[in-house]
């Protein structure tokens, strides 16, 4: 390479240039998220953001703190999954009385999510990445698609990642530890208390962040050991470490799960959603993890999401074959993380595309090492790819954000003829049944009133006949406003009608009327209100 090309290429490959392009990406990302900021709740995934929604909104009129409730699967109301932190923050900040709770959970969720730009950054240091590629892996990290629409939604991910990252930082921190005879208590204690936030809050993105953690420690403990053997004090040390990154987390995991199971278990339909008959819905069958369709799908939904284009990605994490033989293992690491995330938890990711925002980051972080690293070639072609690989990651990952998720993020409805409707003829402290949703969040949350969710194929089932009983029983504190039927179909087919009139006799309700509403998604709700 000639003093020319040389002396051109520092000028655009600078410390300004590459500051530049983060900040601009950052910008991007506020102008992103200004453009939903008043939309409702049913984007995508309405199930999860609603069901959060209404969780603040519960501790907003006075509702526990602690044993949460999430009002949709009749009483008693605490149903909880995850520590309620990202909820709690949310309700404070309703409380300064400066947003609304839809904003609010907007809000908050970006912050989390800016938030851990700078732990990040400094791990990326602590690897051995340069300033200037630091701040073109932030730059891709911040146009993904699947950051920039999940992080303005109302949903605990940006939290549960943002502390699985300062998790991993202070892992990196703790490690000097192991080398030496002085124990740093502040950080070990940080270390304890943040690990087990980021499982209590979201195990399932927490658990790729902890098989980093282990991964880090042992590689650096087995190189201590290699060169000086284990000493006694350096032994106290790493098992203090170990026990700060993976014994603690347990312990607060396995404390507050059990606690969540036992609330479950007092609702005679919540008891269906304890962590022991979920472990098919979270992990997946084996059949699926070994599925060429699984695997398809998250190639062609979950690259193109994180970087705009599934090819691009492959494509880019090939040229690690060129880059430094550090950085690629750092780099095929990050790959291994995510796919660990992948193979354990496989359904969920599979039913779910925002799964892809707890664990992306290291395909994430991958693609940007291999691009940077051309970027530090002294190889002209390799610059000239890497500029094209770079530019065509902002192409397509502005270019697929429009497409996909642009025209869902500015779709609105208005909810006033149904608020005001069910405001005229019951109270707020009705109860309603609600048939054909599952046990979705999204018409209680819109319509402001505590419900009791029931399928129509388990009405008249035996085998549930004990659970609808006891929720009947349940209910019988409680004035029941009406049944809430969702259905596809403007008129109500005969066999629907037949159930409307089952379920009004079983649960005692006098009709006063039966209202139709056009609902989010062209479906309708029929709505029987009680006059009793």
């Amino acid at each position: 390479m000639n003093a020319k090309a040389i002396d051109v290429w520092s000028r655009i490959y600078s410390d300004l240039t590459t500051k530049a392009i983060f900040v601009a990406s950052v910008l991007y990302m506020v102008f992103i998220a200004s453009g939903g900021w008043d939309s409702n709740l049913l984007l995508m995934h309405s199930f999860r953001q609603t069901q959060t929604a209404i969780t603040v909104s519960a501790l907003l009129k006075g509702g526990p703190w602690l044993a949460y409730e999430t009002p949709v699967l009749g009483p008693p109301w605490s149903i909880p999954f995850e520590f309620p932190l990202y909820q709690w923050i949310v309700a404070l900040v309703v409380k300064t009385g400066w947003f609304h709770i839809n904003q609010a959970g907007r809000l908050v969720s970006e912050l989390f999510f800016f938030s851990a730009l700078y732990p990040l950054f400094q791990i990326l240091a602590l690897l051995q990445i340069s300033k200037k590629q630091r701040y073109i892996i932030l730059a891709i990290f911040c146009i993904s698609p699947q950051y920039l629409f999940w992080s303005q939604t109302f949903m605990i991910e940006s939290a549960a990642l943002a502390l699985s990252i300062y998790f991993l930082w202070l892992t990196f921190l703790c490690r000097e530890m192991i080398d030496s005879n002085r124990i740093d208590w502040l950080v070990l204690l940080s270390l304890s208390v943040v690990g087990s936030l980021a499982g209590l809050v979201k195990i399932t993105t927490f658990f790729s962040f902890l098989g980093g953690a282990v991964v880090i420690t042992a590689v650096f403990a087995f190189g201590k050991y290699r060169r000086d053997g284990f000493q006694r004090k350096k032994l106290q040390s790493l098992i203090l470490v170990l026990t700060a990154i993976g014994l603690v987390p347990f312990l607060a995991v396995s404390v507050w799960t059990g606690y969540a199971d036992s609330l479950k278990e007092l609702n005679p339909l919540g008891k269906w959603l304890t962590s022991g008959t979920l472990q098919v819905w979270n992990f997946g069958t084996l059949d699926q993890k070994l599925s060429l369709k699984t695997w398809s799908i998250f190639y062609a939904r979950t690259f193109s999401d994180l970087v705009g284009n599934s090819l691009l990605l492959v494509i880019s994490i090939a040229m690690l074959f060129f880059c430094r033989k550090a950085l690629a293992i750092s780099a095929l690491v990050s790959i291994g993380l995510y796919t660990l995330a992948v193979l354990t938890f496989t359904n969920l990711h599979y039913i779910h595309n925002y799964y892809a925002y707890a664990n992306g980051i290291f395909l994430v972080v991958a693609v940007g090492i291999a691009i940077t690293e051309l970027f530090e070639s002294p190889n002209n072609i390799k610059r000239v790819v890497g500029l094209l690989l770079f530019g065509m990651v902002i192409f397509f990952s502005v270019e697929h954000f429009k497409n996909q998720y642009m025209p869902i993020q500015n779709a609105h409805f208005d909810f006033t003829s149904i608020r005001g409707e069910i405001n005229a003829y019951s109270k707020p402290e009705d109860v309603f049944i609600v048939i054909g949703d599952d046990w979705s969040s999204a018409v209680p949350y819109y319509i402001n009133r505590r419900t009791a969710p029931i399928k129509e194929q388990l009405f008249t089932s035996p085998k549930f006949s004990e659970s609808f009983s006891d929720l009947k029983k349940n209910l019988q504190k409680y004035h029941i406003g009406g049944i809430i039927f969702r259905t596809k179909y403007n008129v109500l087919p005969k066999g629907d009608r037949e159930f409307i009139n089952d379920a009004v006799r079983f649960f005692n309700i006098k009709p006063v009327s039966l209202s139709k509403q056009q609902w989010y998604d062209n479906s309708r709700l029929f709505i029987v209100y009680n006059g009793s």
